[in-house]
C-alpha cells in the first residue's frame, strides 16, 4: 500500500510537470503521443528509483543482520566461532584497523644459563645455551662426541679428530616446502639419530589472498652421517614464533590471523591448519579456545610434533590472543603478549599504558591444557624476563606511558 502511495504521488508529479512542459511549447498534431511517451519513460525511471531505494533499504537490514549471513553455516563444527568472528568484523568493518596487540622492538639480553647434561644421551653432548635444564632449544650447531652438524644452507657435517677434525658431509636439504629464504635453525635427538630442521619466517606471508606456510619442518635420519636420509617434512600455515624440544617432542607456537572474507565455507581463511604430503589438516573446534571478548582475530597455536616421525601429537589454538614471548618448563609453557590500554586524559589527548596477557598451557599429560591467563602491567621483553620457581612465575615488565593527541573519526 506505501509503494502504491509513492508509484501515485510520483504519477501526479509527472503529469505537473509534463503539463508545464507543454504549455510553453507550440501544439502540434503530434504533441500528446510525445507527451504520453515522455511520462511513460518518466514512470518507468521512478519505478527503478523506489525498487532501488528498497533494494537498497533491504540489503543495509540483512547486512547487519548478522544471524542471517551466518546460518547456512550452521552444519560446520566452527559455525559458534563463525558467528563470534562474523560480529566481530561486522563490527569493526571487514578490514579493521591494526589490531591493539602491537608490535614491540625486541631487547637482546644476555644470561648464562644452565645447560642439559650429557650423561646417558649416546654421545650427545649440548653445546645450546639452554635457559631450563631439560628443555632443548634450537641451535645452528649440535654436536656428538664424534660429530659436529652445522646448519649453514645445507647441513655440514665435521668429524672431530683434533688438528685433524675436517668437513665429511654436505647435505642439500631438498627444500620442499613453502617457506623461502627463511631463518632455519634445528635439534639434534638425545640418541644421536635425528635432525629436526625448521625453516620459517617471523611474518605471515599472503599473495593474492591465498596465505603462503610460514613454517617448515624437516626430520633427516643422521645414524650414518655420511649417508644422510630424509624421513618427512611438514608445513605449517601462520608465522613463527618459538619452539622447544622436550623429551623427544617439539613444542612449536605459531600466530595465525584470519583473512577477513564472508565466505566461511573457505575453512583456510579463518582455522589454523598444517599440510602434509598435501593433506590439510585443520585444528579441531574442540581445540580451539575462543575467549568471552574478542580482542583481534590473530591465533596463537601450541603445535605438538615428534620430533623424529613429525607425527602430530596435539594442539591447541587460542583464538584473540596475539602472542610473541614464550618461557617453557618440562611441563608447562607460557606465551605472553601485549596490548596498549588507551586512557582519555582530556579533549583530544589519550594516554596509551602498555599491558601483558601471559597464558599459562600444560602439557604434562597427552594433551594441552589450557590453564588460565592473567594480565599484568609492563611488557615482557623476551623469554628471559619469565621465570617459575617453587610453583610460582616470576615475571620482569618495562612499563612506559604514551600521550598523543588527535581527534578520532567516527565510523563511516
Amino acid at each position: 500500500m506505501k509503494e502504491k502511495r509513492i508509484l501515485f504521488a510520483l504519477n501526479d508529479i509527472d503529469d505537473k510537470y509534463i503539463e508545464e512542459a507543454a504549455s510553453g511549447a507550440p501544439r502540434t498534431g503530434r504533441a500528446p503521443m510525445a507527451g504520453r511517451i515522455n511520462k511513460k519513460l518518466i514512470m518507468v525511471a521512478a519505478v527503478a528509483v523506489v525498487l532501488a531505494m528498497l533494494s537498497v533499504v533491504l540489503f543495509v537490514a540483512n547486512n547487519n543482520d548478522t544471524t542471517q549471513k551466518t546460518v547456512d553455516y550452521s552444519s560446520s563444527e566452527y559455525y559458534d566461532l563463525i558467528k563470534r568472528l562474523h560480529e566481530y568484523q561486522t563490527v569493526n568493518g571487514k578490514y579493521p584497523q591494526k589490531d591493539k596487540w602491537g608490535i614491540m622492538e625486541e631487547n637482546a639480553v644476555s644470561s648464562e644459563s644452565p645447560s642439559i647434561s650429557s650423561d646417558d644421551l649416546s654421545g650427545y653432548v649440548e653445546v645450546t645455551d639452554n635457559q631450563v635444564e631439560g628443555v632443548i632449544e634450537a641451535d645452528l650447531l649440535k654436536r656428538t662426541d664424534e660429530y659436529i652438524f652445522y646448519l649453514s644452507g645445507d647441513l655440514i657435517v665435521y668429524s672431530i679428530e683434533g688438528k685433524a677434525s675436517k668437513e665429511i658431509n654436505r647435505y642439500d636439504i631438498p627444500w620442499a616446502g613453502a617457506v623461502s629464504r627463511g631463518e632455519r635453525t634445528m635439534f639434534l635427538s638425545s640418541d644421536c639419530t635425528t635432525i629436526t630442521v625448521l625453516e620459517y619466517i617471523e611474518y605471515e606471508k599472503i599473495v593474492d589472498g591465498a596465505r603462503k606456510a610460514g613454517i617448515s619442518v624437516y626430520s633427516l635420519d643422521v645414524t650414518d652421517p655420511m649417508n644422510i636420509k630424509m624421513i618427512n617434512q611438514i608445513n605449517i600455515y601462520g608465522k613463527y614464533i618459538d619452539v622447544r624440544m622436550v623429551d623427544g617432542d617439539l613444542y612449536l607456537v605459531s600466530g595465525f590471523s584470519v583473512i577477513a572474507n564472508e565466505d566461511y565455507y573457505i575453512e583456510k581463511n579463518y582455522v589454523p591448519y598444517t599440510e602434509v604430503c598435501g593433506s590439510i589438516d585443520y585444528v579441531p573446534r574442540s581445540s580451539i579456545y575462543v575467549p568471552d571478548e574478542i580482542k583481534s582475530t590473530k591465533y596463537t597455536v601450541l603445535t605438538k610434533l615428534d620430533a623424529k616421525t613429525l607425527e602430530k601429537k596435539s594442539e591447541l589454538a587460542l583464538f584473540s590472543f596475539d602472542g610473541s614471548k614464550i618461557y617453557a618448563t618440562d611441563k608447562s609453557i607460557y606465551i605472553a603478549s601485549y596490548s596498549f590500554q588507551e586512557t582519555v586524559i582530556e579533549k583530544k589527548r589519550y594516554k596509551y599504558r602498555v599491558m601483558s596477557e601471559i597464558y599459562k598451557i600444560d602439557y604434562s599429560g597427552d594433551e594441552f591444557e589450557n590453564i588460565g591467563s592473567v594480565v599484568i602491567d609492563g611488557a615482557v621483553n623476551d623469554q628471559y624476563s619469565m621465570d617459575e620457581y617453587d610453583g610460582m612465575l616470576r615475571v620482569f615488565t618495562s612499563t612506559n606511558s604514551t600521550y598523543r593527541t588527535y581527534i578520532k573519526s567516527a565510523s563511516l
